[in-house]
């Protein structure tokens, strides 16, 4: 039982270096959640589901793989070498793949009209939920372009001139 958690710690250990280190890899969770957050304003099967949560899981594992690879190569050959450079262009072409199979699948599941007509009445009945929206936008943003580390650093920062200030 022990060497089963372990191994689960050393999984969640990889995933957590890949969000922090890899901004393709908070784009691609971003973008996750969006999709999940807006899937509620679409008619979706179980089914329909089914798929975007594999699609989302395609893209999000090959996005980990390729980091694997990144890494090992960088490990491996810390000089510039052409068969270094394929392995890592080919690991990131299965991201690309997958990711436009992710958007493949997002456009035949959300071409509904009446998701959309959902999504604008609900922003036209709750007016003030722009501004939620709004806030998560720039706070995604600064998660994708600045990472956690960034931003827990951000964070410290602010709550040391607010202590300085009281």
């Amino acid at each position: 039982m022990r060497s089963l958690l372990r191994s689960f710690r050393f999984a969640l250990r990889g995933i957590l270096f890949c969000i922090c280190n890899e901004r393709n890899m908070r784009i691609h969770l971003v973008v996750a959640v969006y999709v999940f957050t807006l899937s509620h304003f679409f008619p979706l099967s179980n089914v329909e589901y089914a798929v975007l949560i594999i699609s989302i899981v395609m893209v999000i594992a090959a996005e980990i793989i390729n980091t694997a690879i990144e890494e090992f190569v960088d490990i491996s050959s810390p000089s510039f070498d052409p068969l270094a450079r394929i392995a890592k262009d080919t690991a990131a072409g299965a991201v690309f793949v997958t990711a436009v199979g992710a958007v493949g699948v997002a456009l035949c599941i959300f071409w509904k009209p009446e998701g959309f007509c959902n999504i604008g009445r609900y922003f036209t009945d709750n007016p003030s939920m722009l501004i939620v929206a709004g806030v998560f936008t720039v706070l995604a943003l600064i998660f994708i372009f600045a990472g956690p580390n960034r931003m827990r650093t951000v964070v410290k920062t602010n709550r040391k001139s607010n202590e300085h200030k009281k």
